[in-house]
């Protein structure tokens, strides 16, 4: 009997001991870091997004090889590649659903990193809702303090890593066309079996026009203002310089916060964020450029293509931007000078231009109405569509 045992244990161990070596080399979550990556194994990890990528990010971002960090939401995450800011050796963490409130834990553990000189936050209106708080993977990054020995063990030797591993692989085994996080934290979104109108409706439709985090259930928050400030502070600081700009989303997306009644909240928002950066850039002596990218201008205007697989120059869908927009957003913030009014495709916000900002988007909303009236229909319907959605929750007082 206890020879029985001991082989049974003995296959056990060396059960483990593969199993675990095998999820260590897939990394399917991107837990471990650096990674093994093998081209057409294990290369494109499709579902190392469940995680909101917390995890690995917080890993990388301690790498002293980085002197900058692009800070903020899956916008940031897909259509700024670091390779393009030019003179900085930058990682982008951009995290995906995510909030103004996590956000500023997340800065707590980024002001720590001694090797990090600049910092550039890109800003939405969606960061500064309530109805997001902390991404449950938080609590398991570096972000929240360093990982457990359990934890890393639980990584390797889950049932749940294991099929993930099973499923990567066979993923990549059939080049199926996935996306793959790059080194530097960038996730490119390239193309899709979905057509691009298809996709704009689809994206308007499930993430936000339904949901409550989003635009369904959308409440403005003083105390998301709050923790933006106080994440500047840190920043500042912690000896960091800091630049600051607002994500350009496709002008459908701007329409369609304003057919929800929002449009007075959305100008509010930018009012607070040029508020609390003029104060805390007056108060520690720091320039930090605020660049708004938004609103109506050639490059969120662009055509929508109907019905056919082309894609579009500038936009995945309405509210994130491809990097080709991203490269030309990175180089004008970083070739701003602080007594620069316009940098061409964006316009500084600061108090004493604010009120002529508002009155230019007010003014890009109307004429975006007037000459794009197909749009406009078309956002009603989906508006129409989903509008239980958005009644039920006003039935039941959210």
């Amino acid at each position: 009997m206890k020879r029985y045992i001991g082989l049974f244990f003995l296959f056990s161990l060396g059960l483990s001991i593969l199993v675990g070596a095998f999820n260590f080399i897939v990394n399917p979550y991107l837990y471990f870091s650096p990674s093994i990556d093998l081209p057409g194994f294990n290369d494109r990890k499709y579902f190392a997004g469940i995680d909101g990528f917390r995890i690995w990010k917080s890993q990388r971002i301690s790498d002293d090889q980085y002197d900058a960090a692009l800070i903020g939401s899956s916008r940031v995450m897909v259509g700024l590649d670091p390779g393009d800011a030019a003179g900085l050796k930058a990682f982008n963490l951009g995290l995906p659903m995510t909030n103004m409130f996590e956000l500023d834990l997340v800065s707590s553990y980024v002001a720590r990193q001694a090797h990090l000189k600049e910092v550039i936050i890109g800003l939405d209106f969606l960061l500064f809702s309530d109805r997001r708080s902390v991404h449950p993977a938080y609590y398991r990054s570096h972000f929240n303090g360093d990982r457990s020995f359990r934890d890393q063990l639980t990584d390797v030797l889950s049932l749940r890593s294991t099929l993930t591993s099973l499923a990567t692989v066979g993923a990549n085994l059939a080049s199926l066309d996935l996306p793959r996080m790059q080194s530097s934290g960038f996730l490119p979104r390239t193309t899709s079996t979905v057509p691009v109108r298809e996709r704009f409706d689809r994206v308007l439709t499930q993430n936000f026009l339904i949901n409550p985090e989003t635009y369904a259930d959308y409440h403005y928050s003083r105390d998301r203002v709050d923790h933006f400030r106080a994440m500047l502070e840190r920043f500042v600081a912690s000896g960091k310089r800091v630049r600051v700009f607002i994500s350009p989303v496709h002008a459908r997306q701007l329409l369609v916060v304003q057919e929800l009644g929002l449009w007075n909240t959305y100008k509010q928002w930018l009012s607070d964020v040029t508020e609390v950066v003029s104060d805390v850039s007056h108060a520690s002596g720091q320039c930090i450029p605020l660049i708004d990218f938004s609103g109506f201008n050639h490059y969120t205007q662009e055509p929508i293509p109907h019905g056919d697989t082309s894609e579009m120059d500038w936009y995945f869908e309405s509210s994130h931007y491809r990097h080709e927009l991203g490269q030309k957003l990175l180089r004008e913030l970083l070739a701003t000078h602080c007594e620069a009014a316009s940098t061409g495709l964006g316009t500084r916000l600061n108090p004493a231009a604010l009120d002529q900002r508002l009155v230019q988007l007010d003014d890009g909303l109307r004429r975006y109405r007037r000459t794009q009236p197909d749009e406009v229909q078309a956002v009603k319907r989906l508006l129409a569509k989903t509008a239980i959605y958005r009644t039920q929750r006003t039935a039941v007082g959210r």
